[in-house]
């Protein structure tokens, strides 16, 4: 059995850490700016993520990169740098593990949007993703040479992802709407149906 003061120690260690990664007010129906990064590598999913109509070249980029701030003790981590123009989202889920001292393991923080969330210019970093099922349309990759970093990207004017899961270095945004909110702290890892490909 856990004891008062250590569910209190859980309670505290997750507000501070939803203060850390939630620097905004969520309102339904209303946009706002977002950013979440600097706290390590989380998860991010979707029954659906879909950039939407119209389809135009741009709408969706991917180019690989160099995280800076996502390993442990600040280390560095490759990462694929995901750019949607819109990223129209069913069942959005962001979760976060922490090991808490004294005996406590492992916990969960765990935010669920069960309805649509409009995502408007999103980064995503990226270094892990599993999906059920992707859908390109209008591809073009550019390959130049040379430094890899600076010389591969790929573009499509839509792309559909069902089932997707990321293990995420950062994600920022000018906007996002989304309807209600479920906010959960609970001991455990990622769901590993969810986050199947993550180790």
């Amino acid at each position: 059995m856990i004891s008062r003061s250590r569910l209190l120690t859980v309670g505290g260690a997750a507000f501070t850490l939803l203060l850390a990664m939630f620097v905004v007010v969520l309102s339904g129906g209303t946009a706002f700016p977002f950013a979440l990064g600097n706290v390590g590598s989380f998860g991010v999913a979707g029954a659906t993520i879909d950039t939407g109509e119209p389809e135009q070249p741009g709408n969706f980029t991917l180019v690989p990169s160099i995280d800076q701030n996502s390993a442990p003790n600040g280390g560095q981590l490759p990462a694929g740098e995901i750019h949607m123009k819109q990223a129209l989202i069913d069942g959005l889920v962001l979760e976060k593990t922490f090991d808490l001292p004294g005996g406590l393991g492992t916990w969960k923080l765990q935010i669920n949007a069960p309805g649509r969330t409009k995502v408007i210019d999103l980064m995503l970093g990226a270094s892990q993703i599993c999906v059920e099922s992707i859908d390109f349309h209008t591809v073009a990759i550019d390959a130049k040479g040379g430094d890899p970093l600076s010389s591969i990207k790929l573009d499509a004017g839509r792309v559909i992802l069902t089932g997707a899961g990321v293990e995420a270095t950062n994600l920022r945004s000018t906007g996002l709407s989304l309807g209600s909110l479920h906010v959960t702290v609970e001991r455990g890892g990622y769901d590993p149906q969810t986050f199947r490909c993550f180790k």
